[in-house]
């Protein structure tokens, strides 16, 4: 009996005329193209998704979600104008309706189910009587179903009002014609056609061109990475949000272009994990664009924070980006969440971070540190969010080798291919002159990482800190001389691809290989625990930035030149 009961909720009456995409043939969801549309209002989007996918899995006669009932001419639930059917809602904040919404969340009913049933089972067990164990089974499902409805006519009533949603366009697999544009640089392109993913899980919607924020059409930024952040209860699996990542096609083509761009795809595939630690480390050369959109209708803005301070508190406060993370947690904090919300968290190549939803900006703050350690909670090697960490591999190739590259390049050259023709010129490529440090961010974490003493740790902190160079450079071969406390070291010269063996103020055998990538001089170091890769590149005039990673800690000192 209590089996048959836990099935109630679950059961889908039927719906006819409903209609819905094909599934492949291994009935998995598939990544589908979708032409036009709106992706303006995310919470319609959303919920017409969902009833595609209830009405696809009542079809096939599995238990899914509670399918939409079907509207007739001359009901209160039909309207038609002259351009579109519209189904119209009841009105919000209604208990019915609400309580529908409930049943119609596939998650919500599957807890309220196994959680009714578990305390079933045990009154059952406990009184050795199956009428007692069925009849705390439903009462504990109803006090759930009543709560979780109660709570979202609250919700709904304290959320400012929506139209009726339009039902949902059909879905087709035909790029659009595309159309003679005009940027305010005054050059014209190829307008980017309107294409959309559907991510598989939650059906959720993202561009394959970011137009969301205030750089489109002029930043070309494209979807590189599309998935899920599930969250395990017990036995079962939550899909919190789906997450997207966009990144500057032009900046990273410009960045990494000469490194990864002849590789076929299968050699790219074996070294996407290099690829992916240079993303989250390149924040000052490639911008780009995290997209969150709330799926579970049970999370809220204090569990968010709460899952960015277990992968960002530490590290912000180890490397004095504190007040810069607690301006990004205010942001989420102020705001309420309701699946179909979208979060933006842009990043631009100055460090900016700016955080917004539904038009309103939550937080702009500036920490290469905070856009790195942000980027690294789904591109790094623990990320909570696998699937879109495997997809982000395979999509990055295509963003190297979009098409739409070409036409974005003429239009608004990246950081990076700026750089490049200062390189033809021989200007910021050039390192050459004596330097002092004058800021430095990491040290202490980087020197931890690389497992110095804590006596010789103080010691190193204070010379990184003040830290001066001597850089010599001819073409390609760069010099580097230590000029501490105006002292002048032996120097220690670096050829292109050139093995450089040396050793450290403790003796230990080094190895270095330098390489060149546009502007910027590449610098590997083996003989410690873990290899370091040096950054170097001119930022201006008068202005060195270097960044000396290890595992994922970075340290980043910004030089000024000297004047002897």
């Amino acid at each position: 009996m209590g089996v048959v009961l836990s099935c109630l909720p679950c059961i889908a009456p039927s719906a006819e005329g409903n209609s819905s995409p094909p599934a492949d043939a291994a009935g998995a969801p598939q990544q589908t193209m979708v032409k036009g549309g709106d992706s303006s209002d995310p919470l319609p989007t959303s919920r017409t998704s969902r009833s595609v996918a209830a009405s696809s899995r009542s079809r096939s006669g599995g238990v899914g979600l509670l399918a939409p009932e079907p509207a007739f001419e001359g009901s209160p639930r039909f309207a038609k104008t002259t351009d579109q059917v519209v189904v119209g809602l009841k009105e919000e904040g209604d208990f019915v309706s609400s309580l529908e919404g409930v049943l119609r969340n596939k998650q919500m009913t599957t807890l309220t189910v196994f959680t009714s049933t578990v305390v079933g089972g045990a009154v059952g067990l406990g009184t050795m009587s199956g009428l007692l164990g069925s009849v705390a089974y439903m009462v504990f499902l109803a006090v759930q179903l009543v709560c979780a409805a109660l709570s979202r006519m609250t919700k709904e009533r304290s959320a400012p009002r929506r139209g009726p949603p339009v039902l949902p366009a059909p879905v087709e697999e035909v790029r659009s014609e595309p159309v003679a544009e005009t940027l305010e640089s005054g050059v014209a392109r190829t307008a980017l056609p309107k294409e959309w993913v559907l991510e598989p899980r939650t059906k959720h919607k993202y561009s394959q061109v970011m137009d969301e924020h205030d750089g489109y059409p002029e930043e070309l930024e494209l979807l590189s990475g599309l998935g899920i952040r599930p969250k395990r209860v017990i036995a079962l699996t939550i899909d919190v949000y789906a997450v997207g990542m966009y990144v500057n096609a032009p900046q990273f083509k410009a960045a990494f272009g000469a490194k990864y761009g002849a590789l076929s795809e299968a050699a790219f595939a074996q070294r996407s994990e290099e690829l992916l630690e240079d993303i989250i480390t390149s924040t000052e050369r490639v911008g780009r664009t995290m997209r969150l959109v709330i799926q579970f209708s049970g999370i809220t803005s204090r569990m968010l924070i709460s899952s960015f301070d277990e992968k960002l508190e530490k590290p912000m406060k180890s490397k004095g980006a504190e007040e810069e993370y607690e301006a990004l947690r205010r942001g989420l904090g102020s705001i309420k969440l309701h699946p179909g919300r979208v979060i933006l968290l842009r990043m631009g190549t100055d460090g900016t971070l700016v955080a917004t939803s539904g038009g309103e900006t939550l937080a702009n703050c500036q920490s290469h540190v905070l856009c790195q350690a942000v980027t690294d909670i789904w591109l790094g090697r623990d990320s909570p969010a696998p699937s879109f960490r495997e997809d982000a591999k395979t999509r990055m190739y295509g963003t190297l080798h979009s098409p739409l590259l070409g036409d974005a390049e003429a239009a608004a050259p990246a950081a990076g291919s700026t750089a490049k023709e200062a390189q033809q010129k021989g200007e910021t490529t050039e390192l050459g002159g004596t330097w002092e440090v004058v800021d430095a961010e990491g040290v202490e974490e980087f020197l931890v990482t690389l497992g110095i003493s804590y006596l010789v740790r103080k010691i190193a902190t204070r010379l990184y800190t003040q830290d001066m160079k001597i850089i010599e450079q001819k073409g390609k071969t760069v010099s580097f001389t230590d000029f501490r406390n105006r002292r002048r070291g032996s120097p220690v010269t670096f050829e292109e691809d050139v093995v450089v063996q040396r050793q450290d103020k403790q003796g230990k055998d080094l190895e270095d290989v330098s390489s060149w990538e546009g502007p910027h001089l590449i610098v590997k170091t083996t003989g410690y625990k873990d290899v370091l890769t040096s950054n170097y590149w001119r930022e201006s005039a008068d202005t060195m930035i270097s960044e000396t990673t290890v595992k994922d800690v970075t340290m980043r000192r910004k030089w000024k030149l000297m004047d002897l």
